[in-house]
């Protein structure tokens, strides 16, 4: 993993430092999925350390859209600004701890965020729901909830995470910790978004949010 770092950071090797990003992100799936049995303890060591490259390389353009999908990564630390629209759709992040991360248009749905601690974080346009692609379905109309996959939000600490313009629709932060006023106001949420209390709905919110769903 160090190796490929130092390629990444050369620009020595064959094709460009996203190519190489690409490989780790594909290592980290195999090594770790969030479906399959539960990875050995050396295992951990080994995605932490290729977690740590991908976070930390400093390169002159940034890492984008990464593809951390169905993995398991519970328990890691993650931060650095090379996560910008990265997907971590059904990815397992329950008790990891992402401080000062950039996740700028991040993908989250059906993500196991349990527990996680959110410090910081930069969330701009994330989205935690995916509406599932169905041609029956008309865009005025109410979406069944069987086909709204969301993240689980349970105990999250949210504390200085930057939300603006995050899409919350139908996800369920009624648990969550640390979720501000501020913080919702600057989001995206409809009827089904579930807050904590204390924490009122914005006027503005559309009650089904499809119509604005892109």
């Amino acid at each position: 993993m160090y190796s490929l770092q130092q390629l990444m950071r050369e620009g020595s090797a064959p094709g460009d430092p996203k190519v190489i990003a690409s490989v780790i992100c594909a290592f980290i799936r195999v090594k770790s999925p969030t479906i399959g049995s539960t990875p050995e303890k050396d295992r951990k060591h080994e995605v932490g350390a290729a977690l740590q490259v991908l976070c930390s390389t400093q390169l002159e353009e940034r890492l984008t859209g990464l593809d951390l999908s169905r993995s398991r990564l519970r328990g890691h630390t993650i931060w650095g600004d090379n996560l910008r629209n990265a997907q971590f759709d059904y990815s397992d992040l329950s008790g990891s701890f992402l401080q000062g991360v950039d996740l700028t248009g991040a993908a989250f749905a059906g993500t196991n965020l349990s527990n996680t601690i959110l410090v910081g974080a930069t969330l701009n346009r994330a989205t935690f729901s995916l509406v599932v692609q169905n041609p029956d379905i008309h865009r005025n109309k109410p979406v069944p909830k069987d086909l709204i996959i969301t993240a689980k939000m349970d105990d999250a600490l949210m504390s200085g995470a930057s939300l603006s313009e995050a899409r919350l629709h139908d996800v369920d932060f009624s648990r969550t910790i640390g979720l501000t006023q501020e913080q919702v106001d600057q989001a995206v949420g409809n009827g089904g978004t579930l807050l904590p209390p204390g924490i009122k709905r914005p006027a503005w919110w559309p009650q089904q949010g499809l119509a604005d769903w892109h």
